[in-house]
């Protein structure tokens, strides 16, 4: 199953990561649960949903660092919703919680 494929993967050296805690939409107690989940499960990075309000990004951020701590990848992807302009404002905002990309 899909277990067993991602403990083949991490096992290889391959990166991983899940979306699961990120999508727009879950409030910080769900985010939380499951980015500790997914760390429990073996990811070394997790994703989230960024773009649409950068107050909610930077409070999603800061609750999502807070759960998974320092040593573990932060992605975010705005999935095209920024110009440059918007992308360097917004990812400097994001700066402080140490996105990987």
């Amino acid at each position: 199953g899909a277990g067993a494929r991602r403990a083949r993967l991490l096992e290889r050296g391959h990166p991983a990561y899940t979306t699961s805690p990120g999508w727009l939409g879950y409030d910080d107690d769900k985010l939380t649960r499951l980015a500790r989940r997914a760390v429990a499960d073996g990811f070394t990075q997790i994703k989230l949903k960024v773009g649409a309000d950068l107050d909610d990004d930077i409070r999603r951020c800061r609750t999502a660092r807070a759960a998974v701590g320092p040593d573990i990848r932060l992605a975010v992807d705005a999935n095209q919703r920024w110009d440059v302009g918007e992308a360097i404002r917004w990812t400097g905002a994001l700066a402080e919680f140490d996105p990987y990309w």
